[in-house]
């Protein structure tokens, strides 16, 4: 039910309460009941559809809080909060944090925000390395706006957390988020990441973190990250993310590919995509090889027929093709890579399809009974196929000792195992 209730405000301001939801019901709502003993009387605040609610505090005498959230379908459920009006004083992380590593050492400045800056004199700050999951005994400072911790190790990364030193302005001072203070040999990463395929263009970033989020498509990239300092680069770290291949879904039935012969195909896809989109690319590639693209307008057809290919399409060659949509309506040609194409949908196709050329192998059985038996054998290898396996063929035959066998066979899809 409904959870983590706390109640905090700034010094002789405004005071809230906040809270977290239940996990099961609908249409929830909730109910706020605030009371002191002094008073006769409490305040109740209802059909509050959010998770946090102002509250006003009428003395100097404790006081108790009672969230309940109440929903159409599971029983309501209530959440207690007891405290001191003065023990509700916040004062938040410090609002702008600037981090160097001297020789063997942090320097940490800080700014606070305006409504807290009058009522902090000191801060703490707790480090660990980075991985670590216990952190260093916490540095307090002597100032309100700078510290610095000494005897690090200059080759480590380090994370770094701070908080005001609680006061009577601020009884209540939580712990600021992560900071990541890079290696004194590092100031920051020069990340660069293009398609594998090579269509232009490549995304160059920098950052002091050591990691970064991506929004990509389901296309294939590689990364080339560089760590530097004032001095100079170090080498690059290449990395490849592979193309995306959803191993449940082989084939879209959302695509459509028709084949015209060994430089040309067409690529069809639903209708309605035309309403919203006009910007499309796509990428072909044969298994285990590098991808092609195209990109192209088309703001009155559903499909695209795409000629002239570079690289002849091969017989009993399994081909993949992937449809990319772009929001920029400008230029039909990516402008960078991070956060610019969504990815459509996935099929396979053959230019021409022949029959396997090897037999399955390492056939066994198991489980054997009167009636029944379980026959298991390895999957064919992708360059035997040779075309969209349909099934297989079981010949059988009932063995009588010195009688005449008689051969039966099954002529249907199998699931293999």
């Amino acid at each position: 039910g409904v959870h983590n209730l706390d109640c905090f405000g700034k010094y002789r301001l405004y005071n809230k309460c906040t809270w977290e939801p239940g996990k099961r019901g609908s249409n929830k709502s909730y109910t706020l009941i605030l009371q002191q003993p002094d008073k006769p009387h409490c305040y109740v605040s209802y059909n509050i559809e959010g998770f946090d609610k102002k509250i006003t505090i009428f003395s100097h005498h404790n006081l108790t809080v009672e969230v309940f959230e109440i929903s159409e379908t599971t029983n309501c459920t209530k959440a207690v909060f007891k405290g001191s009006p003065k023990s509700l004083a916040r004062c938040d992380p410090p609002k702008d944090v600037l981090l160097s590593r001297p020789p063997g050492e942090l320097q940490v400045n800080v700014s606070w925000h305006p409504g807290d800056v009058k009522y902090i004199s000191k801060f703490s700050v707790r480090y660990k390395v980075l991985g670590s999951h216990s952190w260093k005994k916490s540095v307090e400072s002597q100032y309100p706006n700078a510290v610095r911790l000494e005897k690090l190790n200059s080759s480590l990364v380090y994370v770094v957390q701070i908080q005001c030193v609680t006061s009577d302005k601020c009884s209540q001072c939580p712990w600021s988020k992560n900071y990541t203070v890079p290696s004194e040999l590092c100031d920051g990463y020069h990340v660069t990441i293009w398609k594998e395929s090579g269509e232009p263009p490549q995304d160059h970033m920098t950052t002091s973190e050591p990691e970064i989020k991506l929004v990509l498509s389901y296309s294939a990239y590689q990364l080339n990250i560089r760590a530097f300092n004032n001095v100079s680069f170090s080498s690059a770290v290449t990395h490849i993310i592979p193309q995306y291949e959803d191993t449940n879904n082989s084939g879209d039935r959302r695509l459509n590919v028709t084949v015209h012969n060994s430089t040309a195909f067409t690529i069809s896809w639903r209708t309605d995509l035309i309403t919203m989109y006009v910007c499309y690319s796509v990428e072909w590639m044969e298994k285990g090889h590098s991808a092609h693209y195209r990109s192209f307008f088309e703001d009155s057809d559903s499909n695209k027929t795409l000629s002239s290919l570079s690289e002849h399409l091969e017989p009993f060659k399994r081909y993949r093709v992937t449809l990319h949509l772009r929001t920029n309506k400008n230029t039909c040609n990516m402008k960078y890579i991070n956060n610019s194409e969504s990815t459509y949908g996935t099929t396979e196709f053959y230019y021409i399809e022949g029959s396997p050329v090897s037999s399955p192998a390492n056939i066994s059985f198991h489980n054997v009974t009167l009636n029944s038996a379980v026959l298991q054998w390895s999957n064919i290898q992708e360059e035997d196929l040779r075309g969209f396996l349909m099934g297989y063929i079981i010949h059988y035959t009932e063995y009588h000792y010195r009688e005449t066998s008689t051969e039966h066979s099954k002529n249907q899809s199998f699931e293999t195992k």
